[in-house]
C-alpha cells in the first residue's frame, strides 16, 4: 500500500505502513499544533483504515433459490492479513457464501465490498486479484502440471513463475507429470498452487482438505499457514473442528444459510463458560470411600472404566488446587492426569443444535 499523505496549511502528516509497523512521521511547516480535533482525526484514521482495514465486507447478503433460502442476511468483514474461517455442517450455506464472493454466483440482496470495490459494479477487476480453490476442478488431461500453470498464467498480467509454485507446494519433482498421476494429497497442493498464479491478494479454499489422510491434510495446513505468513489474506470453508482451530484467526459459524456466531476461536471456547474436565486414571478400582471423595469434587463424575474417571472442575485456579488437594488428602494417586478445556466442537454443536 503507498504511503498516505495529508496536507494542511500547517503540517503534512505522512502515515507509511509496512506489514504490522506504523510509522507516523510529522514536519511541521510553521508550527506545531496540539489540538484536541487533529488527535482525534489521526487515531481515527488510523484505527478505521490502517490497523482494522477489512479487505471483505459482506452486509445482509441473501441468496434464495425460489422458495429456499440458502443464505439469509449473512455479514462478515475480513481484516487483511488475517486466516478466516465459515464452520458449518453441510448444507449450512458456506459454499454458497463462497461463490457469491468469487463472482460466480449472483446474489438477490445486500452487499459485497471486495478490496474497497463493489463486487457488482468490478467483479472483473476483483477476479483478477482472486485466487480460488473450489471443492472439485477439472484441468486439462492432456498437459503436465508444468503446462497447465503456465496455461492459466498467460491470462494473468501479474503471474507467478511456474517453477517456483511448484517447488513451493512440494510438487518440484512432479512438473512433468500428468494430474492423473498425482495422489489426492498431493493434487490439493497442485489446485493451492494454480491458485496462486496470479499473485492473488486473497486466496479463497473451500473445504480444501476434504477425503485427504491426516498426514497429507497437515501438509495442506502448513502451506496454508506458509501462504498467510507470506502476506496473503485467506478465506477459508470447513466442517473439520481442529482445522479451523489450527488455521483459523477468527471464525463464523454457519448454520442453515446464518452467521450465528463471530470470534476467533479463544473467545467462542471462553463464551461457552463450560467447566474443564479432569480425567484420572489409577493403579487399582477406587474404594468406596475414594469414590465418595470423587463425588466431593464432582457429584456427577463419570466412571469409563474400572480405573479410569471424568470429573468436572471449575475454570478457576482454585479448582484445579482443591480438587488435587482433595484426590491427595484422600491418598487417591494417579497413575495419569489430564485437564483438558472446552472444545472447538463443543462450541459447533453448542451453536448449530440451540
Amino acid at each position: 500500500m503507498p504511503p498516505t499523505v495529508i496536507k494542511s496549511k500547517t503540517q503534512r502528516v505522512v502515515v507509511i505502513i509496512k506489514f504490522d509497523v506504523i510509522f507516523i512521521l510529522f514536519s511541521v511547516t510553521s508550527h506545531y499544533i496540539h489540538s484536541a480535533e487533529f488527535l482525534r482525526f489521526i487515531t481515527v484514521y488510523v484505527i478505521f483504515n490502517i490497523i482494522m482495514n477489512p479487505v471483505v465486507q459482506v452486509s445482509g447478503l441473501n441468496k434464495s433459490y425460489g422458495k429456499f433460502v440458502a443464505v439469509n442476511n449473512v455479514s462478515f468483514n475480513v481484516l487483511e492479513g488475517e486466516v478466516f474461517g465459515i464452520l458449518g455442517p453441510n448444507g449450512a450455506g458456506k459454499t454458497t457464501t463462497l461463490e457469491i464472493i468469487e463472482g460466480l454466483l449472483s446474489y438477490s440482496s445486500g452487499e459485497v465490498t471486495i478490496l474497497g470495490s463493489d463486487l457488482k459494479k468490478h467483479s472483473k477487476n476483483i477476479k483478477s486479484q482472486l485466487g480460488i480453490q473450489l471443492q472439485s476442478s477439472a484441468y486439462f488431461d492432456y498437459l503436465n502440471l508444468t503446462e497447465i500453470l503456465n496455461l492459466f498464467g498467460s491470462m494473468y498480467k501479474d503471474s507467478r513463475n511456474s517453477t517456483d509454485l511448484l517447488n513451493e507446494v512440494g510438487l518440484a519433482q512432479k512438473s512433468k507429470s500428468r494430474l492423473k498421476h498425482l495422489s489426492g494429497g498431493e493434487t490439493n497442493k497442485f489446485t493451492l498452487a494454480a491458485a496462486l498464479i496470479n499473485n492473488p491478494k486473497i486466496l479463497i479454499l473451500d473445504e480444501p482438505t476434504t477425503a485427504l489422510d491426516p498426514n497429507s491434510r497437515r501438509e495442506v495446513w502448513n502451506l496454508i499457514q506458509s501462504i498467510n505468513k507470506s502476506g496473503t489474506t485467506v478465506l477459508i470453508t470447513t466442517h473439520y473442528m481442529e482445522e479451523a482451530n489450527t488455521l483459523c484467526d477468527k471464525i463464523a459459524i454457519m448454520n442453515h444459510g446464518e452467521i450465528i456466531t463471530v470470534d476467533t476461536p479463544a473467545n467462542l471456547k471462553q463464551s461457552l463458560q463450560f467447566p474443564n474436565t479432569m480425567t484420572l486414571t489409577t493403579p487399582e478400582a477406587l474404594s468406596k470411600d475414594n469414590l465418595d471423595c470423587l463425588s466431593g469434587i464432582d457429584p456427577n463424575y463419570e466412571q469409563i472404566d474400572l480405573t479410569t474417571y471424568k470429573l468436572q472442575i471449575g475454570t478457576e485456579p482454585g479448582d484445579f488446587n482443591y480438587a488435587i488437594k482433595t484426590l491427595s488428602a484422600n491418598s487417591i494417586e494417579p497413575i495419569k492426569l489430564e485437564i483438558s478445556e472446552p472444545t472447538l466442537e463443543d462450541v459447533f454443536i453448542n451453536f448449530t443444535q440451540s
